[in-house]
């Protein structure tokens, strides 16, 4: 198998985990000492920068814990080499009248081994924002 084919089903994979909410099942598929970057000015979004992959993965499947319902849709996948590039839309409602609708790019890189070295992430934080409740939004 290449490893184009290789990263395509690892990144199907994740994928599938995040769309199914088996978050758990995602540390399988990295390195023990994968990095989860989201994009932003951490001055301003404390959660933007570096974080260990393990642990933005729980805050991930907190949040999506958090909702009375959550869909997470496949649109697009590209892949190069060791290199997944995802474009997701997520949608989640509640509690209550909450309501958080955005797209987002995940980019997966992946090692020699076929494992998640490194994830890049970019969202909209308005949106997140908003749906949190910050001030502001």
């Amino acid at each position: 198998m290449s490893t184009s084919e290789i990263t395509r089903q690892v990144a199907q994979e994740w994928f599938g985990y995040v769309q199914n909410h088996h978050y758990e099942k995602l540390d399988a598929l990295a390195t023990p000492t994968a990095n989860w970057w989201v994009g932003g000015s951490k001055d301003k979004i404390p959660v933007a920068g570096d974080m260990p992959y393990p642990q933005r993965r729980q805050s991930t499947q907190q949040l999506n814990e958090g909702a009375d319902k959550s869909s997470t849709e496949l649109v697009g996948l590209t892949v190069d080499g060791s290199v997944a590039v995802l474009e997701v839309h997520r949608t989640l409602d509640g509690p209550g009248e909450k309501h958080y609708d955005t797209y987002a790019i995940v980019k997966l890189i992946l090692n020699e081994e076929g494992k998640i070295q490194e994830v890049r992430e970019y969202l909209d934080f308005f949106a997140l924002f908003k749906y949190l409740g910050v001030p502001g939004f």
